[in-house]
């Protein structure tokens, strides 16, 4: 705020040893989303390239219209990596994300590392009670697997467990 600093303005120099990257937010207010379904209890933990896609299976808590997915691309992928998202609605009680009906699409490419909340081609009505998953591809610029950003139970050096699950 204004009250910090210099009217909330600091000054850095260029060579200072203390800055090893940098990045920006582009912030949208929460009230812009009535719902949010996520399994991210522990954020970017890890991310593989060596699978194809991964994906999360919700149970609809209100009967809704989902319009938007948010996903983490790591930097890893270097800059123009491709993803390619499609949302189900699923049969009763499976477990396969893509067991049902593809109800909304959406792709594109990212140049750089970061959270994004892309649009879906389609506005997806979910019914209370009712499953829906996420499935998300991510292809670097020249067409690999790339990495897709996972959460996992993962023992720390200093000897201690961290464990989280997503349900």
């Amino acid at each position: 705020g204004v009250d910090l600093f210099d009217d909330g303005y600091f000054w850095l120099s260029y060579e200072d040893p203390t800055t090893g990257s940098f990045c920006s937010y582009d912030l949208m207010p929460a009230e812009q989303y009535d719902d949010v379904y996520e399994y991210d209890g522990a954020g970017y933990v890890t991310a593989y390239s060596d699978i194809d896609a991964a994906a999360n299976i919700f149970v609809a808590e209100y009967s809704s219209i989902l319009s938007d997915v948010a996903f983490y691309m790591p930097s890893a992928n270097m800059s123009n990596a491709s993803y390619d998202i499609r949302v189900y609605k699923l049969h009763e009680n499976t477990d396969d994300p893509t067991d049902g009906k593809l109800a909304a699409t959406a792709s594109g490419t990212i140049v750089n590392g970061g959270y994004y909340t892309v649009p879906l081609d389609d506005t997806v009505q979910l019914e209370k009670g009712g499953q829906f998953s996420v499935v998300l591809r991510i292809k670097t610029a020249y067409g690999q697997n790339g990495y897709i950003p996972l959460e996992e139970e993962m023992s720390i050096a200093a000897g201690f467990d961290l464990s989280y699950h997503a349900n």
